[in-house]
């Protein structure tokens, strides 16, 4: 993630009962399919300590063009391969390019 140049934040509430499914779809597929795309330099994937239906997933990408050749090319397949549509109750994301003076950790 240092040397991203272009993050995309997804937070999600997940479907009562949906929590476990959302979970591994997040393992088997996303992370999977996310692996082949040479562009993309990392991820985290986190939960709510407040509430057990809210996840957070940050990707960090090598330019937004990078992203937009990735939502092109495999997004729409992996989305219908995880069948998102039965997990989520909600999902807002946002999109924002790196501005290097706001960099809090050291390039290497």
């Amino acid at each position: 993630m240092r040397e991203s140049n272009f993050i995309r934040t997804a937070l999600s509430t997940v479907k009562e009962g949906r929590v476990s499914h959302f979970i591994e779809t997040q393992s088997k597929v996303w992370n999977s399919g996310m692996k082949k795309t040479e562009k993309l330099l990392g991820g985290e994937f986190g939960s709510s300590i407040k509430d057990d239906k809210r996840f957070l997933v940050l990707t960090g990408w090598l330019s937004e063009e990078a992203h937009k050749d990735y939502i092109i090319s495999s997004f729409s397949a992996l989305k219908s391969q995880a069948k998102t549509e039965l997990d989520l109750e909600g999902i807002i994301g946002e999109q924002f390019t790196i501005e290097n003076s706001w960099r809090v950790v050291p390039l290497i």
